[in-house]
């Protein structure tokens, strides 16, 4: 849908779309002289996704928190549309914000990999913790609002939900190694950071959500990579595949952010910037408790009712990723001064943080592994 057309549709339908919780309760005192405003939000996440959830919650929040001052009208857009385009459509003040997964715009912004789906943690063990901990004492967030301003941008953005990692997915047959991937047809997003299958000879297949079980079941594709236990099992895979490859071996931590039109922003009350800040941290940390509960629950479920055989990633496969995404960010870093300062604050974090964080995760994990053998 070419951009004006879908700036239309976006208009028409945005009352009807309307999440509106219309809230009173007194939680901040806002300034007497801020006037009622409301912010249209075209969602590219629909309202069945987990990330929506986020986008949810983080509206309710702030209309509460600003005692209904500030109101965020949500309008769901079709899966087809440009994420770039509809980026470049609240820039120039055409909608006035949108949701999205940050990575979805690294074809055409590559920076914006390393804030919304840092490939393979960066081959620095980075899960959502660490980058969190990155982005609020590392100097993330700094680089972040920077990094609307390099891209050319007129953006204020903010992170509400983040999940990972995903698992690699669904096999017809298992794989105990490299060569016996090899040759394999497999559903999964294509884009520049997302190249992997390519290189080590497996094709990848970029099927919507209705059209892979179908495709499955014809045996067109060979495996399916989709999201998480939860959502995997809404979709239903466990009908037509056994194998199930719960690591994954890219998407460790995935991040969606409501990015604004920065004068829209600037325009409201120190409060309200205020309840947005707020309500965007609460977003994340309700989403990383309800997924691994939410996740644990349908992993329960897949192995209990639906006998699914649960697989490790051969290391050899692992091995070549890191090889591939290693690649992959050098040659990035060659092209851009800034995803180079960027990816070099993270290392610089990753060399204080890391050897701290994941020797302390070793015991838990010890301990996660003993429970696991008693329920056996």
């Amino acid at each position: 849908m070419e951009r004006s057309n879908l700036i239309t549709s976006i208009n028409k339908i945005s009352v009807r779309f309307l999440f509106s919780a219309l809230i009173f309760a007194r939680v901040l005192i806002p300034d007497p002289s801020a006037a009622f405003t409301a912010i249209k939000v075209a969602s590219m996440q629909s309202p069945n996704s987990v990330e929506f959830k986020s986008l949810q919650a983080f509206v309710d929040d702030v209309e509460t928190l600003t005692s209904g001052l500030l109101e965020f009208r949500i309008v769901t857009i079709e899966e087809n549309a440009s994420p770039a385009e509809i980026l470049e459509a609240v820039n120039d003040g055409e909608i006035d914000a949108v949701f999205l997964r940050i990575n979805s715009l690294a074809t055409k912004y590559p920076e914006t990999m390393l804030f919304g789906s840092p490939v393979l943690g960066l081959g620095l063990g980075f899960d959502t913790s660490s980058f969190f901990s990155w982005l609020h004492y590392g100097g993330g967030s700094e680089l972040y609002e920077r990094m609307w301003d390099e891209i050319g941008l007129n953006i204020k953005s903010f992170i509400l939900h983040s999940s990972g990692p995903n698992a690699m997915g669904w096999f017809a047959e298992p794989f105990e190694n490299l060569e016996k991937l090899q040759g394999m047809k497999i559903r999964a997003t294509i884009n520049e950071f997302n190249n992997f299958y390519r290189e080590i000879g497996v094709e990848a297949i970029p099927l919507r959500g209705p059209d892979i079980i179908p495709e499955f079941a014809k045996k067109r594709i060979n495996g399916v990579s989709w999201c998480c236990p939860k959502e995997d099992l809404d979709m239903g895979l466990h009908r037509v595949a056994k194998y199930y490859y719960l690591q994954d071996v890219g998407t460790v931590v995935l991040n969606a952010s409501i990015n604004i039109n920065a004068n829209i922003y600037e325009a409201l009350s120190t409060e309200q910037k205020k309840a947005i800040e707020i309500a965007s941290l609460a977003a994340v940390t309700k989403n990383t408790s309800r997924d691994i509960f939410e996740n644990g629950q349908a992993l329960k479920e897949l192995i209990e009712y639906h006998e699914i055989i649960l697989k490790e990633v051969p290391q050899d496969v692992l091995d070549a990723y890191t090889t591939s995404a290693k690649n992959l960010l050098e040659k990035n870093a060659r092209k851009s001064a800034f995803f180079s300062e960027v990816w070099q604050s993270q290392k610089d974090f990753a060399v204080i943080a890391v050897p701290y964080w994941y020797q302390k995760q070793e015991m838990r994990s010890k301990v996660g592994k003993m429970f696991l053998k008693s329920i056996e």
